[in-house]
């Protein structure tokens, strides 16, 4: 697969490798490009994102660019990093001005929450995204740390009562017992064949 700019478009576009078509086509719509659609079906991207996600998970083939697609990837990437940088600060600034604490201040408090809960044998945090409805509208709501469910249920031991034909545990509240200890499974093939012999009799 190789990148390639389209200077009148002002976009990035993806040439496929023909012997390897369906996994290209899958990376590139992993990645987040779109198509022109018929006749042509060009993949395009203006994203610098996107490159980067297809450069991640790259196709199997590897992953090629030009010249001029490198040259203009390097310059909008040095700009989206100082865009970057900016809204992280203007962030930080909104949240100081209202008391609250900074993105690497939460995050180094969730890393810290984490470690000590491995440390004390509780197991890691799963994160798991919640939904609000409001007005016929889905929202999005801060996710919430949940701690990992565990499966306390211990099963148990089978009877030691077995199934005369099968072998199989019998169950004395659910299955018959007296005069000889007979599954439910056995007990319905038994009738099911005597309804049968009456049947031809």
């Amino acid at each position: 697969m190789q990148i390639y700019w389209n200077a009148k478009d002002h976009c990035f576009e993806l040439n496929f490798d023909r012997s390897n078509f369906q996994d290209n086509l899958d990376k590139a719509k992993g990645a987040g490009f779109k198509t022109t659609g018929p006749p042509q079906w060009v993949w395009y991207t203006d994203k610098i994102k996107v490159l980067k996600k297809l450069r991640e998970n790259k196709p199997a083939e590897g992953l090629t660019i030009t010249d001029e697609a490198r040259k203009e990837f390097d310059s909008r990437l040095i700009e989206e990093d100082k865009k970057e940088e900016v809204l992280k600060w203007a962030r930080d600034q909104k949240a100081r001005l209202a008391g609250l604490p900074t993105e690497d201040e939460k995050k180094a408090k969730r890393e810290e929450r984490e470690r000590k809960r491995i440390d004390a044998g509780k197991g890691t945090i799963v994160r798991k995204p919640r939904q609000a409805r409001s007005g016929g509208r889905v929202e999005r709501v801060e996710v919430k740390y949940e701690p990992m469910a565990y499966n306390k249920f211990i099963p148990p031991p089978p009877p030691s009562i077995l199934c005369l034909y099968c072998k199989d545990p019998v169950y004395e509240k659910y299955e018959k017992v007296d005069p000889l200890p007979i599954c439910l499974w056995c007990e319905k093939t038994i009738t099911d064949l005597q309804g049968e012999d009456d049947v031809q009799q």
